[in-house]
């Protein structure tokens, strides 16, 4: 796979998962697991490449909320209180040890978290079960 990409060409929004994560590792294994399933996956890899995207055109949002000094939770935040997005369902990666960013993030407007490190599979079941019907 190549850099970090942000695509606007999809014209199908209900094929479409936003990764918001600076591990290449996570955005690795979305992209392998529902690019196979038929889902456009983007990514992006900082606040700043968050606030160019327009977050009505996914169907779910991955975000780590450690991400550029712990700003994941105001992605959140934005997600949830925009009329939009707010629907949207989002999935927060944390490190294992961050109870606090964990309820900081779902008091935000989260929809579900893992924690790091996890399982393949129960992350992969977490992004299907948040996934509208296809």
């Amino acid at each position: 796979m190549s850099d970090t990409k942000i695509s606007s060409e999809s014209k199908q929004n209900d094929k479409r998962i936003l990764v918001v994560d600076q591990d290449p590792f996570l955005t690795e294994l979305v992209h392998y697991h529902f690019n196979r399933a038929g889902y456009e996956v983007d990514t992006c890899s900082s606040v700043d490449e968050w606030y160019g995207l327009d977050a009505s055109d996914y169907v779910l949002i991955i975000v780590d909320i450690a991400i550029d000094q712990n700003s994941g939770t105001q992605i959140i935040e934005n997600i949830s209180q925009n009329p939009s997005t707010r629907n949207i369902p989002t999935l927060i990666c944390t490190s294992a040890n961050d109870t606090t960013g964990i309820i900081t993030a779902l008091n935000a407007g989260a929809t579900d978290y893992i924690t790091r490190p996890f399982a393949i599979n129960d992350f992969v079941a977490r992004i299907h079960a948040l996934l509208p019907m296809r």
